[in-house]
């Protein structure tokens, strides 16, 4: 691939030597089966959670596995879908359940109503015409700047193209007169946890939407899979089935890199345990947010000049069993006027067994068909919060805890209870439009080896499984060995 624009990367120097992957997510897990298939044996990975798969993280509660993490598959998820045929081939993937928008408590209506209504056309026949020239344009466009590349993230443009795709991702779409499609990008981006369209870099919504993902959104399925099963059983498939040796429960002090065979040390607890353990490799691979690392890892004035421009949000998500209270027709439904409320709105909420299951219409509104298979009258619902303020804090975690129980009495949940509440910091680790203009995300891939070191996982792509399996391939597939 080096021939098509991406630059020759170093690696590990042979196949004994000693490697280090600190986190054990989809980025870790994949990595490390990739170099074991490469005939690379000693590699170790260092978990801070008790369990494999870092934000793939699922729980199966009446009859459906709930995911925590990775949500949906979209037309582009080609490489998920290559693993769950390798490693969980008993799993499939099917088409899902429509969702709708919340236009006030007892109204709701769709994307597509809401991209007709962004036309200002009376005639629906009239509005997708206008819609699919559109389409069209952002397909022209965007082979017009890139070209064709095989991975997601494409070979660095040019500093020509670099003018042309910068600012935000809104910026890019009213100069390209595209302004029809925003409602696509806000649900791509916005109402998945990745940032406002207004101060989103532009290259993340053109890597992370590309035509081919836009051309789904008119497809019958809306561009929009489910996985029945779990996703964390893919990552602890993955890991299982290649032996691979993580260590869980690593807290992970310190990463010193010094010149020289051995040269990695990383010093660690494992909770539970007073001990401190120092252990010594010859290659690190970091996958969790650069920016959540530059206390531990004595990163040199390059990478740190890097990694300290990175901005983040944090993602709460609750599950809750209730009443059913009001609901419209489809199982996953986003609060349209609350997405863009400061500090964590409850903007969306999805029942896993209806949008699992294809459960809509009445049989969802009315709950004539409820949660799994015990009969129960009560719904469990995955409720969805993004913000930026430090959700662990205790005056952010009121607000947090209010807003959610201020929603579910405004629908009319009675009876909520609180299965579980997960807080993801360093959610969607990217780098704001002024950086990402000058070309930052391909800076790391040039950086890439030179400190025998490889930067992995979200903060150097996106924050989707699809994305850093894709990272992943890229890396192995430029690497010099």
């Amino acid at each position: 691939m080096v021939s098509m624009g991406y630059p020759a990367i170093s690696g590990p120097k042979s196949l004994n030597d000693r490697i280090a992957i600190v986190g054990a997510g989809i980025g870790g897990v994949h990595m490390a089966s990739l170099l074991k298939e490469r005939g690379f044996k000693n590699i170790k990975i260092f978990e801070q959670r008790q369990e494999v798969g870092g934000k793939a993280y699922s729980r199966f509660y009446r009859g459906v596995w709930n995911e925590f993490g990775a949500l949906f598959l979209s037309d582009i998820y080609d490489q998920v879908a290559k693993l769950v045929e390798r490693y969980t081939p008993r799993l499939k993937i099917v088409s899902k359940a429509p969702s709708s928008v919340s236009v006030n408590d007892n109204e709701f209506t769709t994307w597509g109503n809401l991209l007709i209504q962004n036309t200002g056309e009376t005639s629906p026949q009239a509005a997708s015409r206008r819609i699919q020239d559109a389409v069209a344009r952002y397909d022209r466009i965007h082979r017009c700047l890139f070209g064709n590349y095989s991975f997601e993230l494409m070979p660095r443009p040019t500093p020509k193209v670099l003018q042309q795709i910068q600012g935000t991702v809104q910026d890019f779409l009213h100069r390209h007169d595209l302004m029809l499609l925003a409602p696509i990008f806000r649900t791509f981006l916005t109402a998945n946890g990745y940032g406002y369209i207004n101060e989103t870099a532009a290259i993340y919504g053109l890597v992370w939407l590309p035509p081919v993902a836009v051309k789904g959104v008119f497809t019958p399925e809306n561009g929009f899979w489910v996985l029945l099963g779990a996703f964390q059983s893919i990552v602890t498939e993955i890991a299982r089935q290649n032996k691979l040796h993580i260590h869980l429960g690593a807290n992970v002090n310190g990463i010193q890199r010094l010149p020289g065979p051995g040269g990695i040390h990383i010093t660690y607890s494992t909770k539970g345990h007073p001990n401190i353990y120092t252990e010594h490799f010859d290659f690190l691979i970091l996958s969790p947010a650069m920016n959540s690392l530059l206390d531990i890892v004595n990163f040199n004035v390059k990478e740190r000049s890097i990694f300290s421009r990175l901005t983040n949000a944090n993602y709460i998500l609750t599950l809750v069993e209730s009443d059913i209270g009001r609901r419209g027709n489809d199982p996953q439904v986003y609060y349209n006027d609350a997405i863009e409320q400061p500090t964590y709105p409850v903007y969306a909420g999805i029942n896993f067994y209806h949008a699992k299951n294809n459960i809509s219409g009445d049989d969802h509104r009315l709950g004539i068909r409820e949660n799994g298979p015990d009969g129960r009258p009560q719904e469990t619902v995955m409720y969805y919060q993004y913000g930026y303020e430090n959700p662990w804090a205790k005056d952010i975690d009121v607000i947090i805890q209010s807003k959610l129980a201020s929603t579910l009495k405004r629908l009319d949940k009675r009876n909520p209870r609180v299965l579980e509440q997960i807080k993801w910091g360093y959610y969607f680790p990217r780098f704001p439009p002024r950086e990402a203009d000058r070309g930052y995300l391909w800076d790391v891939l040039d950086m890439q080896g030179q400190f025998n070191t490889w930067y992995i996982g979200s903060s150097v792509c996106f924050e989707s499984m699809e994305s850093v399996i894709e990272y992943n391939n890229l890396i192995m597939r430029i690497m010099k060995i």
